[in-house]
């Protein structure tokens, strides 16, 4: 998984179709085309894996203190709304917004711009939900985890519903869908009703789910991801018909009823040992006892766009670059590339001295861009 994973996040980096080669400003007119210079850039790649969902796994720590600088904020609002500044502050000719960030900044939205690009476009429907389970809990920082799936077993007492958890956010399960707007979307929130009561347990509160929709366009691109915040949990005196079983075997405390009752009175939600809400109850739709409480309401709603938008947007950031980052980006991969033939070509020498004078470089051009006050 992990290296299929990488493969397609080093796709958005390395395919023709994606902006390897950068277009770079050098204190001439945008427009300018015939007087601008293009080089290569090629970025330190995160390995999207399932360690980002572990707080105290390296690569969760490197993702987060480069979402650190994407979305900042304490609230997941707050956060929402920066990736969604992020997206929409070097877009189309205006570059204004982003023409004074330092390259740290830059470098670290180019990175995440190909992260979260790789998570909408360049995957099935199931591993993006699980991209977007390691991403949030990433995004989140600080103690926020993924559930592990051994926790998550579906249909037996016990289970955890939860897909990440954090001490200041709490319990959330997540769900990353497309919307059903035409045709082909998921159309209903499911999961184990004896899961569900089981968290209420563990955790003392219904459960908050967080819901994300795409809403694609005629072409299939993504113009933009709703986000939903509400609450599921269960009536403990409730007189559904399908409730009896389920309380009887894993009872919950008064209470927690939650935003949405999966024993709502009228309502058939219940199916089998799952629950299955449908997704109308967050398009505007009236469903009964339902209606007024928010619902249908997005939490936050972040602008995306096309591929062809993302890369035109990928290269307004690099246009921000200085020649000298550039440089140092191009003098790592060399030097990675030279030592790879020194290495694995019986000790090849010319790719050895290569590799000394690409090292050279390396460390000449990052002196020029580290503050000479810095202590």
């Amino acid at each position: 998984m992990n290296d299929y994973l990488n493969h397609k996040w080093r796709n958005w980096v390395n395919e023709e179709r994606r902006p390897q080669k950068r277009i770079l400003r050098e204190g001439i007119p945008r427009q300018s085309k015939k007087e601008i210079k293009t080089l290569d850039l090629e970025a330190l790649i995160p390995q999207i894996n399932e360690s980002w969902g572990d707080p105290s796994n390296v690569s969760r720590q490197e993702v987060e203190r480069l979402l650190s600088r994407v979305a900042q904020g304490g609230t997941l609002i707050s956060k929402i709304n920066k990736l969604n500044e992020f997206v929409n502050s070097c877009k189309g000719d205006d570059i204004s917004r982003c023409a004074t960030m330092a390259s740290s900044t830059i470098l670290s939205r180019l990175m995440a711009l190909g992260i979260f690009s790789a998570i909408v476009y360049d995957f099935g429907a199931s591993t993006q939900g699980f991209l977007f389970e390691v991403f949030m809990a990433a995004m989140l920082g600080a103690d926020a985890q993924q559930v592990i799936a051994s926790q998550q077993r579906k249909g037996g007492a016990g289970g955890d519903i939860a897909d990440i958890v954090s001490t200041e956010q709490g319990p959330m399960s997540l769900k990353f869908f497309k919307s059903t707007e035409k045709g082909g979307g998921s159309d209903h929130i499911a999961g184990s009703v004896n899961d569900l009561l089981s968290s209420i347990n563990q955790y003392g509160q219904p459960i908050p789910y967080l819901i994300a929709i795409k809403h694609t366009g005629g072409s299939g691109d993504v113009h933009e991801i709703a986000f939903y915040e509400f609450n599921i949990g269960a009536n403990a005196h409730s007189t559904h018909p399908k409730a009896k079983s389920f309380l009887e075997t894993n009872p919950i405390p008064e209470g927690m009823a939650g935003d949405v009752d999966i024993f709502a009175e009228g309502e058939n939600w219940i199916k089998g040992t799952e629950f299955s809400l449908p997704i109308t109850l967050l398009l505007g739709k009236t469903i009964k006892g339902h209606r007024g409480k928010g619902l249908d309401r997005p939490l936050a709603v972040l602008s995306f766009g096309s591929r062809d938008e993302l890369q035109d947007i990928a290269n307004n950031y690099v246009a921000q670059l200085g020649e000298d980052v550039t440089a140092i980006y191009n003098s790592l991969a060399s030097l990675s590339t030279n030592i790879n033939k020194y290495l694995l070509n019986s000790n090849n020498k010319t790719a050895g001295n290569q590799a000394v004078q690409d090292a050279k470089e390396l460390a000449r051009r990052t002196k020029k861009v580290v503050p000479t006050d810095r202590a």
